[in-house]
């Protein structure tokens, strides 16, 4: 801007303040400035709030924003699509509905770290590459589809405090590779939904979350391993569907089976995804429709001592067809496989340091190896195939 030029959105701004609100008043009010074609916008010193759609469609290029400013209302900057990055002044708190939504060649946006909220569609359809709200230490919200179809999107990192979620923040971001998010709580509908390339793996497992929406982590491919969190309560409407890579899913912390929607794991192989539980909930998760259909592993090398003796060395584990015994130092004298009823299947009295045992006719279930080792007293392995 040249010295002593007043331009377009200059001498709209002082007269939407004044006229509006009075000499000296710090709003600018709504669509004051609406389709402005300056290439450039500073906004002056004492401005608080910045009304709805007071910018909108304009085709600025550049952005300065006061010091004193705290609010941008709804569309404020909505669909200007020529600036490319913004810095939002210290003292920004609230951000409101799709303020940027629709700034096309929007890359980069310096947030304040006293922001309170941002609003619904704030951000959605810009060409954000990141968004670093790591230090908004305050921030408690984030509306519905704020950061949707951003798909230059790579990286997002949210406060450690505890944030609300709307639906489908960051649905679509198809680029999106990195994400911390360890404040976050319930997972709502669509929240990752599209995002392939997002490794998710640290989401849950650092959440308090009671609930993953519909369609929360739907066609994520990046992620191999998931953890539930002990407060999980809920999976909704095709809540993980094909997320194609996933092999194991730890639910050891739970102390009761979630509820699901319909088709949680809709295109998952789940029969070869290993579901770890914890001992006493086997049973319950085998009986559980969906859960059940994944392959539930209780297998482990840590044995009680069932006659109150020590010292045998006893390894156990099995491919589901057939239960490998080994002991080290001495001979087994016999094997029994036990039912939860206590019934014995099978027995065998091998006589030898190493043994197989063929499991393969009985079904999918609970079952004790029990094995008598030469001078020491039985030992057993509780295991599921």
């Amino acid at each position: 801007m040249k010295a002593g030029i007043l331009t377009y959105c200059t001498l709209m701004i002082a007269a939407a303040m004044n006229a509006a609100y009075g000499a000296g008043a710090d709003t600018i009010g709504e669509y004051a400035c609406t389709g402005c074609r300056d290439t450039a916008l500073t906004v002056p010193e004492g401005v608080r709030v910045i009304g709805e759609g007071a910018f909108a469609g304009s085709e600025f290029e550049t952005i300065e924003l006061p010091s004193t400013l705290d609010s941008i209302g709804p569309y404020a900057f909505a669909h200007c699509t020529k600036v490319r990055s913004i810095a939002l002044p210290h003292g920004v708190r609230h951000i409101g509905r799709n303020a940027f939504g629709g700034c096309t060649a929007l890359e980069s946006v310096g947030f304040s770290d006293s922001l309170l909220s941002i609003g619904d569609e704030a951000f959605q359809s810009t060409a954000l590459t990141e968004a670093d709200l790591g230090r908004c230490t305050r921030l408690s919200y984030i509306g519905a589809w704020a950061f949707a179809l951003c798909h230059g999107l790579k990286s997002v990192e949210l406060p450690p405090s505890a944030i609300i979620l709307g639906e489908g923040v960051f649905m679509g971001c198809t680029d999106l590779s990195h994400v911390d998010a360890t404040g976050a709580g319930d997972l709502p509908p669509y929240l990752f939904a599209g995002c392939s390339r997002a490794d998710l793996s640290k989401i849950l497992a650092e959440s308090h979350a009671s609930s993953i929406g519909a369609y929360a982590l739907s066609g994520n491919d990046a992620t191999e391993h998931v953890s539930l969190p002990a407060t999980l309560e809920y999976a909704g409407d095709f809540a993980m569907e094909r997320m194609h890579s996933l092999r194991h899913v730890d639910a050891s912390d739970l102390t009761a089976v979630p509820l699901t929607g319909e088709s949680v794991w809709n295109g998952v192989d789940q029969p070869n995804v290993e579901l770890t539980v914890a001992p006493d909930m086997t049973q319950a998760f085998l009986s559980a429709p969906q859960w059940q259909d994944f392959h539930i592993d209780l297998t482990t090398s840590d044995y009680a001592t069932t006659g109150g003796t020590t010292g045998a060395d006893i390894r156990m584990s099995t491919d589901g067809d057939r239960l490998h015994v080994e002991a080290a130092g001495t001979t087994i004298n016999r094997v029994e496989l036990i039912d939860l009823h206590g019934t014995v299947l099978s027995a065998i009295t091998p006589g030898t340091p190493e043994c197989l045992m063929d499991i393969s006719s009985f079904g999918r279930s609970i079952y004790i190896a029990r094995v008598w080792a030469e001078g020491y007293g039985p030992r057993s392995f509780t295991f599921v195939k």
